[in-house]
């Protein structure tokens, strides 16, 4: 069935996708997807202690691995205290939801998005307020090209390093 045939049955175009060859593609049943849940119910399910009372503010020390992390009911307002996060392989699909995560963060320095496929905003970049303390990014194999990189680069006001293994960037691209 080639990409055209392909688009017309099933309503989209593969082309708009960046796949590895030309007519390659998956498919998953849609009652089998997992769609996970917002940045914040994450964070909420993974550090506020369980049975307590979501207005009470009481804050606890748990060992995690041997780090001890401070844990409490109003964890949303301690976002802001976030410096660096790893948010490789999280099956991130466009910039716009790590603005969305990263608009939460204020104080953000590290960043690393490594092995999402991110689609990029084709039109105007960020605003520099979003990533205003960002200075590391990891972009490996997230498919991102020169003109990207270029595009967003005005919405790193701060920024200085920026990974891009394996994106099959071209030096001589402008």
């Amino acid at each position: 069935m080639g990409v055209d045939n392909f688009t017309s049955l099933f309503g989209f175009n593969l082309n708009s996708y960046n796949l590895r060859h030309p007519t390659g593609g998956s498919f998953i049943r849609p009652n089998k997807v997992n769609f996970g849940v917002d940045f914040l119910t994450a964070i909420k399910n993974r550090y506020v202690l369980e049975g307590e009372p979501e207005e009470e503010e009481e804050e606890e020390i748990v060992t995690i691995g041997n780090k001890p992390v401070e844990t409490c009911n109003a964890l949303f307002l301690k976002l802001s205290d976030i410096r660096s996060i790893d948010l490789s392989k999280n099956l991130l699909s466009s910039w716009d939801e790590v603005v969305a995560i990263a608009d939460q963060l204020r104080r953000l320095e590290v960043l690393n998005l490594s092995e999402n496929k991110l689609t990029f905003p084709s039109g105007s970049p960020t605003p520099s307020r979003t990533f205003s303390a960002l200075k590391e990014l990891v972009l490996n194999r997230t498919g991102i090209t020169w003109a990207q990189v270029l595009r967003c680069a005005s919405g790193w006001p701060v920024l200085e390093k920026l990974y891009l293994e394996s994106n099959d960037i071209v030096i001589s691209e402008r």
